[in-house]
């Protein structure tokens, strides 16, 4: 016959079981959200998505209706090519309704960044060469451009 001590000893060993699976699935979950973070960061993914965006939008900004803007992206479409993204639209994106310039050089979040200049991206493409890959951006007037 099972007294009431042991009942209660056995519920509490049962409670102490629970938290220790509970701890180790937060702490394996904390381990594959650093491990993820680290491996975004490992080839500098995010921090030069997040340089190149501002710097193209900073450009934009200043640009007027006709101008031709072209970058060096060598670094970029490397990093790109290294994560698998292989395609010129996705890796750079120009939302004209929104006015945002968007960079994605690996799988996950991209980095977008808001000129505020009235104009539009009318035409861009990368030209994939010697010596360098080179991003060429034409401007034109936006909606309300007089």
């Amino acid at each position: 016959m099972m007294t009431i001590f042991q009942f209660f000893n056995r519920k509490a060993e049962g409670d102490q079981v629970l938290g220790t699976v509970v701890y180790i699935i937060l702490v394996l979950l904390f381990f594959i959200g650093m491990f993820y973070y680290v491996s975004l960061q490992r080839n500098g993914a995010a921090a030069s998505e997040d340089f190149y965006a501002k710097e193209i939008s900073k450009v934009i900004n200043f640009a007027h209706p006709g101008d031709q803007i072209v970058f060096d992206v060598q670094t970029p479409t490397e990093i790109a090519a290294k994560s698998g993204i292989k395609d010129s639209k996705e890796i750079f994106n120009f939302d004209n309704t929104n006015k945002q310039v968007c960079v994605k050089l690996s799988a996950g979040i991209r980095s977008c960044y808001s000129y505020f200049n009235n104009v539009n991206i009318s035409d861009w493409k990368i030209n994939y060469g010697v010596p360098k890959n080179m991003l060429i951006i034409n401007i034109a007037g936006g909606k309300n451009a007089a």
